[in-house]
């Protein structure tokens, strides 16, 4: 059915496809990204966590993104809706979190998909893929740093 609709917007309004796409990718990025990756790397991380923090999310960008497309709210750069997604994701997974704890047969499962095959147990190859992975993390943290303070601060101090 979205695919339909989707298409059908297509046809009659060609630019609202990027629109739309733009819309969608902040939407799932802010509201699933976190709690993505919590999910993978944490045993403390509830189902009702997981779902509060995704609804928290998915709320969040879905009300700002529209105010912003349709009503013509303007957001200052840093309170974009997908960062405010963002971090409402998170805080929603804290709060959602408390007083609860994970199931034992999730987190067996979180680990069995956690360990690494025979196979791809060689020391050389992983030193070597640890070297890519570190180096790729402090590249995009470097690239991130820079964006912030080369283009977002000093653009958002020009509007003021």
């Amino acid at each position: 059915m979205a695919g339909l609709v989707v298409l059908a917007i297509t046809w009659v309004a060609p630019p609202a496809v990027l629109t739309i796409g733009y819309f969608a990718a902040t939407l799932f990025a802010a509201s699933w990204g976190p709690i993505a990756f919590w999910s993978v790397r944490s045993t403390k991380l509830s189902a009702r966590a997981a779902a509060v923090g995704m609804i928290a999310g998915f709320v969040v960008v879905a009300v700002f993104e529209s105010l912003s497309e349709f009503a013509g709210l303007e957001l200052p750069d840093l309170l974009n809706p997908t960062i405010l997604g963002f971090v409402a994701s998170i805080g929603g997974t804290l709060l959602g979190n408390i007083g609860t704890q994970p199931s034992k047969l999730g987190n067996q499962f979180r680990e069995k998909l956690m360990e690494v095959p025979l196979e791809d147990r060689d020391p050389q190859k992983y030193r070597r893929t640890r070297v890519w992975v570190i180096g790729t993390v402090v590249v995009l943290f470097l690239c991130g740093l820079a964006m912030l303070l080369l283009y977002a601060i000093p653009y958002a101090s020009t509007l003021a």
